[in-house]
């Protein structure tokens, strides 16, 4: 009888352990097809806006493309550079190398909500001073307090700083041009298609506030917040006051080497944020 009364209470607590199981698993399966559904209405969602949009972005990539590095070859013609830390690599490969690793610095923001940060040291390289920042650092060994790009803190960045700085400013102030004349025909595509750009802008926005992909820490939600991110990011910087400060400043009669980079530096993340837009 006590043998019995024992199997008896083994059952019952293996039958409320099935039961808890099976309700866990049930309440699983069917947050599991909440998520599933949550998701696919979203990527439908950025999916329609991607596709609308992508035709823009891409003329906007078709002008810029590899036209950044066309044009630094160009300062291999240049002639009067009077750096004592010039080498015998022709001048585009300083000039790339310093705008490049500046971006490099930026580019990993190109998936993550806080890419706007990003501007503000854009706008520190209009702030560089050669005298301070460069030849004092150079000399002394004490990097600039500027909060700016890590690059242009770094021996090497402010060595190819200043091998830019000491040719014919006239030459660069030419470089400059071709650069922004560029920028300005990407920008004019904006400009164009303003309406359906700040269109696309609103429900991408909507899109994020509404999506709490933050509850869902799962890869595919991964990969469509970081996709919707680079959306966001690249229409935003479309929108922004530098690019536009810019575009409008173009033929500006104060110029110094400062800003040939902060132009490459922006020609630079506007091309690579359409590529990553239309890949």
């Amino acid at each position: 009888m006590q043998y019995t009364s024992i199997i008896s209470v083994a059952l019952s607590i293996a039958a409320i352990i099935i039961s808890i199981f099976t309700f866990y698993k049930f309440h699983k399966l069917k947050r599991d097809i909440a998520v599933t559904t949550h998701l696919n209405r979203y990527k439908q969602a950025v999916r329609q806006i991607w596709t609308e949009s992508k035709p823009v972005i891409m003329a906007i990539n078709e002008i810029l493309g590899d036209e950044l590095v066309k044009i630094g070859r160009k300062t291999d013609k240049i002639q009067s550079i009077k750096s004592k830390y010039y080498d015998s690599r022709p001048l585009h490969h300083h000039f790339y190398e310093l705008h490049e690793h500046c971006v490099e610095e930026i580019e990993p923001l190109f998936t993550k909500d806080n890419f706007y940060r990003s501007e503000q040291k854009i706008i520190s390289l209009l702030n560089v001073v050669y005298e301070n920042d460069i030849k004092r650092f150079l000399d002394t060994g004490k990097p600039t307090k500027l909060n700016t790009f890590s690059a242009i803190k770094t021996r090497e960045g402010a060595k190819n700083y200043h091998i830019l700085n000491s040719v014919d400013q006239d030459e660069l102030r030419k470089i400059n041009a071709l650069v922004t004349d560029k920028i300005t025909e990407a920008f004019c595509i904006y400009t164009l298609n303003k309406e359906k750009i700040d269109n696309w802008l609103e429900q991408l926005a909507t899109l994020k506030t509404e999506s709490k992909f933050e509850r869902f820490s799962i890869e595919e939600n991964s990969r469509l917040n970081e996709r919707l991110n680079v959306m966001l990011n690249t229409l935003q910087f479309l929108t922004s006051n530098e690019l536009r400060y810019l575009v409008d400043n173009r033929n500006e009669d104060y110029f110094n080497t400062s800003g040939l980079l902060h132009s490459a530096v922006m020609m630079n993340v506007f091309g690579k944020l359409a590529k990553k837009y239309i890949s």
